[in-house]
């Protein structure tokens, strides 16, 4: 299941997709979007275009990455393989490693040296001779300068600004929304959408994660529009409950083992946060496991009326 980095991106770029190949590719013309199931291996690729350089067709692929794969290289060269023979034509391929893992950067240099993947992918022979000999772009956005993409003149490339070198200084941020919040058009809006939800991710926590959050209250009217906040919203609502359901079993798993599965079955029937919130509380605050078998089991009756 993609992970919230993938899904925002693959919703970003759907937006203004000839922006993110005019930036990866120069000279590429957006045709259209090509399926990204490969059925050979019955395995999705993140994204498929159809392109054309110099009125030559071409596809156009990428992945985006959050984190590091040791395997990614051998992934994206199948992916690029079974693109070329399902659309008979030669495909170039893009990974994007969306944002850098520190924990691994302050490890020993070994490892840090093999946290990410660089072209080309090689294998060999028996004998020492190259059998394949693919080759692919990786772009690491946090060494990407801001400003390439904030005065690029491609408003598609805006919500990628968290993720670049300076993208999270107040500046920048307040540049990128100032363009998007100052068009009329609803892709516009989606990618202020996006912004929004990149920033989120992008932002940990501290005074800058509470200056974002402010930042985007005052364009709240704009966003309230956008199907893309709003599934946004939709996920942190359900990420919150399955947080909650999940402390809920472990608060009784440590207090009243013997109720751990009726725990199980009955969280799984809440689905108001506040329900949820209230449970946690009261299993607490039990004394006895009576008192907490009781509490799980109004919590059920609470849910059916």
């Amino acid at each position: 299941m993609p992970g919230p980095w993938d899904s925002t991106m693959k919703r970003l770029v759907g937006e203004i997709p000839q922006d993110l190949v005019t930036w990866l590719l120069h000279g590429a013309h957006f045709v259209q979007e090509a399926p990204s199931h490969l059925k050979n291996r019955n395995i999705d690729a993140d994204l498929l275009y159809h392109i054309l350089v110099e009125d030559r067709p071409y596809m156009f692929h990428v992945e985006f990455q959050r984190s590091r794969d040791p395997l990614m290289a051998e992934r994206l060269w199948e992916y690029n393989v079974l693109a070329s023979l399902a659309h008979k034509l030669p495909v170039h391929s893009f990974l994007i490693y969306l944002k850098e893992d520190k924990t691994k950067k302050d490890k020993a240099k070994r490892v840090k040296t093999k946290q990410f993947i660089e072209s080309p992918f090689i294998q060999w022979s028996a004998f020492g001779e190259e059998i394949h000999h693919f080759t692919f772009k990786v772009i690491k956005m946090w060494e990407i300068p801001t400003d390439v993409l904030l005065y690029s003149g491609s408003k598609g490339l805006l919500p990628l600004v968290p993720l670049t070198r300076e993208g999270l200084q107040h500046e920048a941020m307040e540049q990128a929304i100032t363009q998007l919040t100052q068009a009329e058009e609803q892709s516009d809006v989606e990618l202020l959408a996006a912004l929004y939800s990149l920033g989120s991710l992008a932002y940990n926590e501290g005074v800058d994660l509470i200056w974002f959050q402010r930042r985007f209250a005052l364009v709240d009217d704009i966003l309230k529009d956008s199907w893309l906040y709003k599934e946004w919203e939709q996920r942190v609502e359900q990420g919150i409950q399955q947080t909650r359901q999940l402390d809920i079993v472990a608060l009784v798993q440590n207090r009243f083992s013997s109720l751990t599965a009726l725990a199980q079955e009955r969280v799984a029937l809440l689905k108001e946060p506040e329900q949820l919130q209230a449970l946690l509380i009261q299993i607490a605050q039990a004394q006895t496991e009576q008192d907490a078998r009781r509490y799980l089991l109004e919590a059920e009756d609470t849910q059916k009326h």
